[in-house]
């Protein structure tokens, strides 16, 4: 399995760097009763080559503001592939403020 444990601020900001090139990523996110009020634990993101970052934002929920989580999940110009996205969608926004954009739903 090709995966990066990304548990750190600094390993954070190395990943979106690389992410932001993408032009389009798969996005998932566990939690506890996922909504917004359940917490967003991890944040999963693959990339069509399919490597997979998994994002520990339970042990730092800074990387969405200053890990730039927020900035690639908002940014328009790369397509972001879910399933299922309302409860993530809605715990992005209700406990980090990331609105996501240029959203792709594989649900029917």
């Amino acid at each position: 399995c090709n995966y990066t444990l990304v548990d750190y601020l600094a390993e954070c900001q190395a990943a979106v760097r690389l992410l932001t090139g993408e032009s389009f990523i798969a996005v998932d996110s566990e939690g506890v009763h996922l909504s917004r009020t359940g917490p967003l634990t991890l944040l999963q993101v693959g990339t069509g080559s399919g490597h997979v970052y998994l994002f520990d934002v339970m042990t730092e929920p800074r990387m969405f503001q200053d890990g730039g989580l927020k900035s690639l999940l908002e940014n328009p110009d790369i397509v972001k592939v879910f399933h299922s996205a309302k409860n993530d969608a809605e715990a992005l926004y209700c406990q980090f403020g990331v609105l996501v954009v240029n959203v792709h739903d594989t649900q029917l």
